[in-house]
Parts: C-alpha cells; structure tokens; sequence
C-alpha cells in the first residue's frame, strides 16, 4: 500500500523530501525522530496501524507537547494527505482529519536583514545566482517564492524583447 501512495505522490510531481517526511510521519516503514526525546510508551512517536485511524489517534499523536505548532501542523497535512488518498483510492470511507482539530499554523513573522548582516553577507564567497537572489529580497524586497520563480537572462544576452527584457516571473516579462 506506501508503495502505491509514493507513486501516487511521484506522479504528482512531489519533492523526494516531502515523500519522504511523509512517510517518516506516517510511520509505515520509519518511526518520527522526536528531535532528541526519549519516548518510552510503544508507539508513542508514530502512527501504528495507520490505515485505521481515528479522530482520537489523530489527536493523541498531534498533542505531542515537545512540538511547535508548525511541527504539529505539518504532521497534521501529512496524515491528511494519507486520509484522501485512502478515500480516493476506495480503502476508507471517512476521513479522520476531518473530525480531528486543525492545528492552528502560526502567523509568519517578518525577519529582516540588517545592513551589517548584508555587508557580511557580501564578504563572504558565493555563487553569484545566490547573491543576486540574496540582493532582490534586500533591495527589491521581494519573498522567496518570488525570488524563486524568476528566471533571467545573463545582461549581455539580448533576450526576446529586443533586448529590453532581463527576466521572467510567472510567465510575465518585466524590464
């Protein structure tokens, strides 16, 4: 059955890493590491028996204390990701998740960069793809996914606008 639900997974083009932290969380083949806690009770750590879940196994592994609520909140959308792949695929009819509390996701924070943090930054050896990512959220302050989907063009290449263009994001050229 993981077999089927990592190909399921593959095929929607998910990272390797998420198939992989998703399995962990699942607890099929590998038990969660705890980040350094010393579990004593069987099974506390995992999910046992996870095609059978319920509301209250759900909550008893997501009420971890050692956990931040983002910790809490990811392992949460893996376990759902699990439930709906098991309704979709005919092997559950309810969705546990569903009766479960969500945990809530903690509000982002902005964490700028300090000037001195930047003039660090600059000193220090790099790639120059990653100092120019690193100067586009500095001075054109934008995010990372943002950062992320642009792709440029080296300024001596002309580019399809007449040379005018150093870069798309989404799809849109801007100069």
């Amino acid at each position: 059955m993981l077999d089927e639900w990592v190909l399921r997974q593959r095929a929607a083009g998910l990272s390797e890493k998420t198939i992989r932290e998703r399995v962990g969380v699942i607890g099929l083949e590998t038990a969660i590491c705890c980040r350094g806690l010393n579990l004593t009770a069987p099974g506390e750590g995992r999910l046992s028996n996870a095609a059978n879940l319920t509301a209250v196994d759900v909550k008893r592994f997501l009420a971890n204390p050692a956990w931040a609520r983002s910790t809490r909140a990811t392992y949460h959308g893996a376990i759902r990701a699990w439930s709906l792949w098991l309704i979709r695929t005919g092997r559950r009819r309810d969705d546990p998740t569903f009766i479960a509390t969500t945990p809530k996701i903690p509000k982002g924070r902005p964490r700028p960069l300090a000037d001195q943090h930047l003039a660090v930054l600059h000193s220090t050896r790099m790639a120059r793809r990653t100092w120019a990512m690193i100067l586009l959220g500095a001075y054109a302050v934008l995010r990372v996914s943002e950062i992320a989907a642009i792709r440029g063009a080296p300024p001596c290449d002309p580019g399809p606008a007449r040379g005018r263009s150093w870069g798309t994001v989404q799809g849109a050229t801007h100069e």
